[in-house]
């Protein structure tokens, strides 16, 4: 049966059971006294399938004063629009117990829309946090958040996304990186990024705009004005290593080698000339085809300067004897 009121506002007090179709003009208006809830609540042969109101008894974490809309028992809570789910509240017994999903043929989407519509620079455009269930305590764990990076125009929307965690015994939360306006990525002071999911291999921000290269946990290269290698500079063609540079502390030398083992040989190519120097000057240079020693510019094939006057030239000629 279908019953209709004619008056704008019907008043409904104690418990009432309605069935079939009922037209209200305006509203409903629910009346609960002091200590009591106010709820409408959908039922069928003695089974609650779900409600509208302030029901205290079902919502644990709440009060007679919260609005509550719910499923009850194991019951999925859906809002349709045209006949079509649009979001789904999934039930306890589903594989995603507790989440929400936003459904649409082509696109689905959360958004979160200012309440304004003027946007200045470093304002919040929305917030997704990650919390206990007591957010009122400031029980946050870790956020996403937009802000804008400019005032905001016409067609001109410019905002960068900031991560925040929370880190071990603090309870604040501190920005560890930022996605600029430009799609840049950029690391606050002193994080680093991480590989393998550990702490052995990562690249990190020294002192004085350094950049530091981790690998074994040890500190193996450095860039600022030049490059700082710890170990060696292996050159590779492929998995084929063909040469190596490195120094040794100990006897204060550095060596360029090719690989022994491949039998490879050794190559130093220059456009003009090669000079070989020591603390004095040029030892030696090759240069436009020539070989010099003690001379930068060779005059001849082989062109040999002595020093000074009271530094001579050996040239052996067997392990005894020597001219």
């Amino acid at each position: 049966a279908s019953a209709y009121l004619d008056a704008d506002t019907a008043h409904l007090s104690g418990t009432q059971t309605i069935s079939g179709a009922k037209t209200f003009s305006t509203y409903i208006q629910l009346n609960p006294s002091a200590s009591t809830s106010s709820y409408i609540q959908f039922a069928s042969g003695g089974t609650t399938y779900g409600y509208v109101g302030s029901e205290s008894s079902i919502v644990s974490s709440g009060t007679a004063a919260d609005m509550t809309i719910g499923a009850s028992g194991d019951t999925n809570l859906t809002l349709t629009t045209n006949g079509v789910v649009r979001a789904t509240l999934n039930s306890s017994s589903t594989t995603f117990a507790g989440a929400i999903d936003v459904s649409h043929a082509s696109d689905p989407r959360i958004r979160l829309t200012r309440a304004e519509g003027d946007v200045n620079a470093d304002e919040v455009l929305g917030t997704i946090q990650f919390a206990s269930n007591d957010p009122s305590a400031g029980a946050v764990g870790a956020s996403i958040q937009a802000r804008a990076e400019a005032t905001w125009g016409t067609n001109d929307y410019p905002t960068h996304i900031r991560f925040l965690t929370t880190p071990d015994n603090s309870g604040d939360q501190a920005e560890v990186f930022r996605i600029t306006d430009s799609g840049n990525v950029i690391m606050q002071t002193g994080k680093g990024l991480y590989f393998d999911g550990g702490s052995h291999t990562y690249i990190k921000e020294g002192s004085g705009d350094t950049l530091n290269f981790y690998t074994g946990g040890n500190n193996t290269m450095t860039l600022n004005d030049h490059l700082l290698i710890t170990g060696q500079l292996r050159l590779y063609d492929g998995a084929q290593m063909g040469g190596r540079l490195y120094y040794s502390d100990s006897s204060n030398i550095l060596t360029l080698e090719a690989n022994e083992v491949a039998d490879d040989n050794l190559r130093i190519k220059a456009n003009n000339a090669i000079y070989f120097d020591d603390a004095g000057g040029t030892v030696m240079a090759l240069y436009d085809e020539k070989l010099g020693l003690g001379v930068n510019s060779p005059d001849e094939t082989f062109h040999i300067k002595r020093t000074s006057d009271s530094v001579g030239m050996v040239l052996e000629t067997t392990s005894t004897s020597h001219i």
